[in-house]
């Protein structure tokens, strides 16, 4: 068994580009070829419509090679994949669009064999035919009897073949699985058809036909989506079956352990998926997202030179990170860009994004900031985010778990070192490792998730906590959270 790992960044993100790197890439590079089990772990990086010299403005502004870069790699996969590889799949932005149709593809066409490569046509017109009203027609489930002999998409198709041809050893046909999806704030191209449409009257069905849908052909999933975005063409592409997906295996959206999830992150599309000089924000979302994968079996260098060796989120940091770019090398330089940016937005192309419409599907960091002193904001105003209108009463409800008062004065503090946990820190400092719900509850404030915590935090003990072994002197605190 291995690990294939597809990563598909945004628009205008390359991977040896001297700007700051997306999450995308921070998790692409953080991969470990092999895993500390000796599993291998192979990594597909790719760069995102636009990066291409001749695509860069067609493709960064209107997502036109999104076919191309969804052809290739399963291109890749046809080559790679062995009988019980697990199938990995990440992506931002328009990336996340592309992550999502390329599964949509898997789960119609299947894997084709590498002798049957060559068909790869015959089944992108069957995808686009068919597959976003339903992946199981006679036309594909043929197709896929044919060239995809050794692996069924779903139980239902071992009993299709099995009435239709009569083979033998059905049973033993392995089923589809995708491991895990994690997407940091979906666009698709549609959302640019309201400024397109101000240049091209003409209606472009190309990116219409594609399956983006959670399906539970997918095992687990994670979106995360950003609240402060309102640009018009960042319109979100969320997923709107996730509950219905938790049920189908017993979970509720509410479980921790629930295994499809999208949550609301603070900050602009930037300052979700990464991509500007300021991580306080992007490391929230990308931390939530890398804790799901990890859940799931990937292996992450989160340690030494690893860029992941610090990932703690500021909920207080900048909600507008994206960075400003030019139009393409040569093309259209950085203030020319700016101009049209700014036309843009004195046309009014924005808009408040829809929101979330339960607690459960806002992440805790967000609620940090909303119960922030404005004066300790960038923006020196209280966070009350459009999108978030429908919840206020009920986020209020939540002031006695993020803003309660604390008398400092009579905990004892604790900075996390390497290796541990709240377990291994209540045996030490409190004599019972069973004790380290106590730890977590007087640090709901900065807490998030049991165990969750990095080293350099520093934690609030139990009155009774004896002094530590180990030189561990109290420090100012930091600005910075600890991430879930």
């Amino acid at each position: 068994m291995r690990r294939l790992i597809f990563c598909f960044d945004g628009s205008w993100n390359k991977l040896d580009t001297k700007s700051y790197p997306t999450n995308v890439v921070l998790l692409a590079e953080s991969v470990p070829p092999v895993d500390h089990k000796g599993v291998q772990q192979i990594v597909y990086y790719d760069e995102g419509v636009g990066t291409a010299s001749d695509e860069t403005i067609r493709g960064g502004a209107f997502g036109k090679g999104l076919v191309q870069n969804i052809r290739e790699a399963y291109r890749f996969l046809i080559f790679n994949h062995l009988a019980g590889d697990e199938i990995f799949v990440f992506g931002f932005s328009r990336g996340a669009f592309t992550a999502r149709s390329f599964i949509g593809f898997i789960r119609a066409i299947g894997i084709l064999k590498v002798n049957d490569a060559n068909q790869i046509n015959e089944a992108w017109a069957l995808y686009q035919k068919h597959a976003v009203r339903n992946s199981d027609t006679d036309d594909l489930l043929k197709f896929r009897a044919r060239y995809c002999p050794d692996l069924c998409v779903n139980e239902a198709e071992r009993d299709w073949r099995r009435a239709n041809d009569g083979v033998v050893g059905t049973s033993e046909w392995p089923v589809l699985r995708i491991r895990y999806c994690g997407v940091w704030d979906t666009v698709g191209t549609l959302g640019w058809k309201a400024v397109s449409a101000v240049v091209d009257r003409r209606k472009d069905k190309t990116y219409d036909n594609h399956d983006t849908d959670l399906s539970d052909t997918v095992d687990a999933a994670r979106h995360a989506v950003a609240l402060d975005e309102r640009r018009i063409h960042f319109l979100p592409t969320l997923w709107r079956n996730v509950t219905e997906l938790n049920a189908r295996v017993g979970k509720a959206d509410a479980d921790a352990d629930s295994p499809y999830q999208q949550k609301w992150f603070a900050g602009d599309h930037g300052s979700v998926g990464g991509g500007g000089p300021e991580r306080g924000l992007s490391n929230a979302a990308l931390h939530w997202v890398l804790r799901g994968a990890i859940t799931q079996g990937l292996s992450i260098n989160l340690a030494g030179r690893s860029q992941l060796d610090d990932i703690r989120y500021n909920a207080r940091a900048a909600l507008h990170n994206t960075p400003q770019v030019g139009l393409g090398p040569g093309r259209i330089g950085i203030g020319a860009f700016r101009s049209i940016v700014g036309w843009v937005k004195d046309a009014a192309l924005t808009a408040v994004r829809s929101g979330p419409t339960a607690m459960v599907d806002i992440h805790p960091s967000v609620l940090r900031r909303w119960f922030t002193k404005p004066e300790e904001l960038p923006e020196r105003r209280p966070y009350r985010p459009a999108a978030l209108r429908g919840l206020i009463d009920r986020i209020q409800s939540e002031r006695s778990v993020f803003a309660a008062p604390i008398d400092e004065t009579i905990y004892p503090r604790h900075i996390v070192t390497e290796g541990e946990n709240l377990s291994v820190i209540a045996r030490d400092r409190l004599g019972h490792g069973g004790r380290w719900q106590e730890i977590f509850e007087i640090n709901r404030d900065v807490l998030d998730i049991e165990h969750d915590i990095f080293p350099g935090d520093e934690l609030r003990l139990p009155p009774d906590a004896r002094p530590s072994a180990v030189k561990n002197a109290p420090s100012a605190k930091s600005d910075a959270d600890p991430s879930s």
